[in-house]
């Protein structure tokens, strides 16, 4: 979908919902192609990733949700209180 696209057809809005809709149909590889572009276009956020980290803790992907976590503290980024508990939850 994402490389479908030119680079003016799309926003940070719209890539946004589009990693979500990824996210919730189990499809990592793809999620991970729209995070690519948007950390290319600089439009990753604390959304972004507290969507991803989401996303690979329901997938099981712990690694990967630490990493992403990482990242935000290196970023400066903070996790909300209510991201934390369903990280929490989602790796238990």
């Amino acid at each position: 979908m994402v490389a479908r696209c030119g680079d003016g057809s799309v926003d940070k809005y719209t890539l946004t919902s589009l990693l979500r809709c990824y996210c919730n149909a189990g499809r990592p590889d793809d999620a991970n192609d729209v995070f690519q572009r948007m950390s290319e276009l600089g439009w990753v956020d604390e959304h972004v990733l507290t969507t991803l980290m989401v996303a690979f803790s329901k997938w099981g992907k712990v690694d990967g949700a630490v990493e992403l976590l990482g990242s935000m503290e290196a970023l400066g980024m903070r996790l909300s209180e209510k991201t934390l508990s369903v990280l929490v939850h989602g790796f238990t």
